[in-house]
């Protein structure tokens, strides 16, 4: 598994955070154009010690909490269901569990929040289900490591009902721009991606190739079920509504895709004022950013704990207490 030496090198190398951090705040998230980006935007513009944020996307999401846990970071976003596996020395933190086990314990959380759905594409010629849809086929799945890959592989197995990679199908591997290019020229069938509905990235895609939205049919949604694919903590299935790409051949149907949910993660060291000050600048601005960001769209002030299991800071208790 050479793609992931350096979570591996970086679990083993484990040390912990002394809680001094540098004079930026340095934040890793995953895709530039969702959520969990626009996210840190927010808290940088409103919370005064961030005001130097330097943030980076396109993270392997995984490595990110290694990073924090060991204060390389001030703040990650971490799926729920890659907590657990830290939790249980699990996963890709199986090379080192007791390590694993000893960062996920330096970890707290400030909220979490519904990211965006798992939309699949496919060209408006195809017909039919998951299994439909993926068999014999080319299925651009994400890059080559990370948390992202890993819910591709189960979401695939689960609601085809049990088609295995590189059997049934041929799972295609690189970053988001070349898979993007393949899909785009025709050189992959199907093309998996998580995101925010009504992002413009099928909007482009459909410049070049007439695309349908493949929606999980409630037969898929049973095999997942029956799989415990809802038993992974981030996991739930969402809507993505008739009319949010009006482009594709399907324009008008409301499609059932998974949704998975994010935690917005800090280190324990974190002081308890500094967590409670993110917190309040955070939700106390939210509903404003929304307005002007379809990218917070799936931010709730009412639900602030989608999933959630990474351990609360004491700030951030503060805050909901008050």
């Amino acid at each position: 598994m050479p793609h992931f030496a350096g979570l591996i090198g970086l679990i083993c190398d484990f040390s912990f955070f002394d809680g001094v951090r540098e004079d930026s705040f340095r934040v890793e998230c995953g895709l530039p154009i969702g959520a969990n980006c626009a996210v840190q935007g927010v808290i940088a513009k409103h919370w005064p010690g961030a005001a130097d944020l330097d943030l980076r996307h396109s993270q392997t999401l995984t490595k990110s909490a290694l990073l924090l846990a060991v204060g390389r970071l001030e703040a990650s976003v971490f799926l729920p269901a890659s907590f657990s596996e830290m939790q249980a020395g699990g996963g890709v933190y199986a090379v080192a569990p007791e390590k694993a086990k000893a960062a996920a314990r330096s970890l707290r959380s400030l909220f979490s929040f519904v990211d965006g759905y798992n939309h699949i594409l496919a060209d408006a010629s195809t017909s039919g289900g998951m299994r439909q849809t993926v068999q014999g086929n080319e299925v651009f799945i994400g890059p080559p490591s990370g948390s992202t890959l890993a819910a591709a592989s189960v979401v695939l197995r689960s609601s085809t009902g049990g088609l295995e990679m590189g059997v049934d199908f041929e799972p295609v591997t690189m970053g988001w721009g070349a898979g993007q290019q393949a899909f785009a020229a025709g050189k992959v069938d199907v093309f998996v991606r998580p995101m925010p509905a009504g992002l413009p990235l099928i909007k482009g895609l459909s410049q070049y190739r007439n695309l349908r939205l493949v929606g999980l049919s409630d037969e898929d949604i049973a095999r997942m079920r029956a799989a415990g694919v809802f038993q992974f903590p981030g996991f739930a299935i969402g809507e993505i509504p008739g009319g949010t790409y009006p482009e594709i051949a399907n324009a008008n149907e409301t499609v059932k895709a998974l949704a998975y949910s994010l935690v917005q993660t800090v280190n324990v060291a974190m002081s308890e004022q500094d967590a409670y000050e993110i917190t309040l600048a955070f939700w106390g601005n939210i509903p404003a950013e929304k307005a002007g960001n379809p990218a917070l769209a799936t931010l709730d002030p009412a639900n602030p704990f989608p999933s959630l299991n990474v351990p609360r800071h004491p700030g951030a208790a503060r805050y909901y207490r008050e």
